[in-house]
């Protein structure tokens, strides 16, 4: 779908050439019809030879009306500029040019309309004037076309210049999640409520759950128009109507955003990339206030220039905005600012829901830069290494950049070692990505970590995840693939759930390994020993259990295995043949104390080995 916005000022004909070209008077008001004025949004549309079906947005060329002209032209692929022969480049035109400009609308046609009403020499001369208009901007080469709604003349020249730029121009509609800026709502009688607007990317489908996001209110689509049509399925770039359920008309805000639940919300601050029309006269200081106009939606605004402490006619530079009413701001979307009479600016949001910055850190103004005026491949990196790990769906909703794209650059900073895929061994898909930066940084914690530990801990197989993470401090979600791909790469290993360097292996000194075997000789006379009150080198015991040499029974208290395996089966040779035993009958067969006699008992229950019923205990095998 191809979607067009007039421009330009009060009563040079843009209302009449959009009912000449469709056909339907864009006027839908009443006081419209009485004062001859376009007020709010007029909406129409007409198919090109070629088939292709065009909206048109007929916005109010009134100076009092500017917002209304705004929210027109937010959504458009080409801006029609419509000049009258009689009067020639009026406030209004030049106020609506600047902000064509300032939105980058893709392409621009110039119409001089009441062509009837002048002779030739009065045309060409109006021609030069919109050159010199033109001569500055990226429309320098655009076609200025000669017509009149009254007599027809020219309308068809239009319409075919119309025709070879929806041909060339690209579109560039992103298929993410879908963002319609509502710039009407209304009712129609046993449906419920309906909102319009253009449907800035994305897709919609009849059924489908949708939020409104500065009123917080969440619905289903009951019905799809386009152009009094209706659809099951609406694309991006159209002209849309959403019939909802489930919210009331009363609560639909003008200028509030129709999109799918919990991924947008609205924001008090945004960063943003700032730019002065030339010639006007306005000085934009720090900390001064004007409106600010995004999408259909608008809010005053507190000023603070990061770059600068004032900015002049043409200049360029970073800002913070702090919004008085919070909106739904998406980074890359385009802007305009005014003060009460006058448009001064525009420019790209760059960030939404930002903290306030030192306005003397160059790490911010650099990172702003790389945001706002870097190549696409720079973006996604600079995004990647703030979040330190990453994923598509986020970096989808940190930039204007459709999924393919997005796709396509992480390819290439694989291919160029700048990020990496993780546990990329197990899973094929862009899931999880971290900068290269980052995971050396995380590699060198790790190492540093577990030299230190295995140093202090000789004897110990590893430490535990959670230990390891007290220091990396990565998301829960995040680990496990971190860890994989340490693993990958060699740096570690995990033994029983520990984690230990890959080289490392347990080393017991020669004096240790003397201690070692009188520890197990104790355990072995002693039956039943306390390893607090007994063993002094806790580490050597904690190896000894670890490898099987002693067998814990309790919090405290270990035997050596060998002692332990034969009472256990002189246990099971008992249960097997009384069955049901008492704790006496244990105590007395083994010849040992009625205390450690409950104290192995309970441990083979808590094995599953045994099990209590009452005072007695019998085999838990089938």
């Amino acid at each position: 779908m191809f979607v067009i916005g007039t421009a330009g000022h009060i009563d040079h004909g843009k209302s009449a050439l959009v009912e000449k070209i469709t056909g339907t008077d864009p006027d839908r008001l009443l006081e419209e019809k009485k004062r001859g004025m376009t007020i709010d949004l007029g909406f129409a549309w007409f198919v090109l030879p070629i088939g292709q079906e065009v909206s048109i947005i007929d916005v109010p060329g009134h100076e009092k009306f500017i917002k209304n002209m705004i929210t027109g032209v937010g959504g458009i692929d080409m801006a029609l500029l419509v000049i009258a022969a009689d009067e020639g480049i009026m406030p209004q035109t030049i106020e609506h040019f600047q902000i064509i400009n300032l939105l980058e609308i893709k392409s621009l046609i110039v119409a001089i309309t009441k062509k009837d009403l002048v002779d030739l020499e009065w045309i060409n001369l109006i021609k030069e004037e919109i050159k010199e208009l033109l001569k500055k901007s990226p429309y320098l080469s655009s076609p200025i076309i000669e017509l009149s709604s009254h007599t027809g003349v020219g309308v068809d020249d239009l319409i075919a210049h119309i025709e070879k730029e929806a041909s060339i121009i690209n579109f560039n509609k992103t298929t993410n999640k879908p963002r319609l800026a509502i710039d009407r709502s209304f009712v129609v009688s046993g449906f419920g409520s309906v909102v319009t607007g253009t449907l800035i990317e994305g897709s919609l489908d009849i059924g489908q759950e949708v939020e409104l996001i500065k009123s917080n209110q969440i619905g289903r689509i009951r019905g799809l128009h386009i152009h009094n049509k209706p659809y099951d399925h609406a694309e991006p770039g159209n002209r849309v109507a959403v019939n909802i359920s489930g919210i009331s008309h009363q609560n639909i805000l003008r200028g509030d955003t129709l999109t799918t639940p919990n991924w947008l919300s609205v924001t008090r601050a945004v960063d943003v990339q700032i730019k002065l029309v030339p010639n006007t006269k306005k000085i934009l200081k720090h900390n001064s206030s004007v409106m600010f106009y995004t999408g259909a939606s608008e809010s005053m605004v507190k000023v603070r220039l990061l770059t600068s402490n004032e900015m002049v006619s043409g200049d360029v530079g970073l800002a913070q905005f702090v919004l008085e009413d919070m909106l739904p701001c998406v980074s890359g979307d385009r802007f305009i600012i005014r003060t009460s009479n006058e448009t001064i600016g525009g420019g790209i949001i760059i960030e939404t829901d930002v903290n306030r910055h030192k306005r003397s850190d160059i790490s911010i103004i650099e990172r702003l830069y790389t945001l706002s005026e870097g190549k696409p491949l720079e973006i996604i990196q600079q995004h990647i290494t703030d979040s330190k790990i990453s994923n598509i769906d986020l970096l989808t909703s940190l930039t204007n950049f459709s999924t393919e794209e997005i796709i396509s650059l992480i390819h290439k900073l694989i291919q160029d070692k700048q990020i990496i895929l993780l546990d990329s061994k197990n899973n094929s898909e862009i899931n999880s990505l971290i900068s290269t930066t980052y995971y050396e940084y995380i590699k060198t914690r790790t190492i540093n970590y577990l030299e230190k530990y295995h140093l202090d801990f000789p004897y110990r197989k590893g430490c535990t995840i959670n230990d390891l993470n007290r220091i990396l401090m990565i998301p829960d979600s995040y680990l496990p693939l971190i860890i994989n791909q340490l693993i990958d790469d060699e740096i570690l290993k995990i033994t029983n759930q520990l984690i230990s360097l890959i080289q490392f292996s347990i080393d017991i000194s020669e004096n240790d390994n003397l201690l070692l075997n009188e520890y197990l000789e104790m355990a072995k006379s002693e039956l039943f020993i306390n390893i607090n009150s007994v063993f002094k080198n806790r580490e050597l015991v904690n190896l000894m259990i670890q490898e099987a040499y002693l067998i814990k029974i309790d919090a405290e208290i270990v035997m050596s295995s060998q002692e332990y395996n034969t009472m256990v089966n002189k246990i099971i040779e008992l249960m097997k043949n009384n069955q049901d035993v008492k704790v006496a009958e244990v105590r007395d067969y083994l010849g040992i104390s009625r205390k450690n006699a409950l104290l192995i008992l309970e441990h083979l229950d808590e094995q599953k080995l045994t099990k209590r019923n009452g005072d007695f205990r019998s085999l838990n095998i089938k």
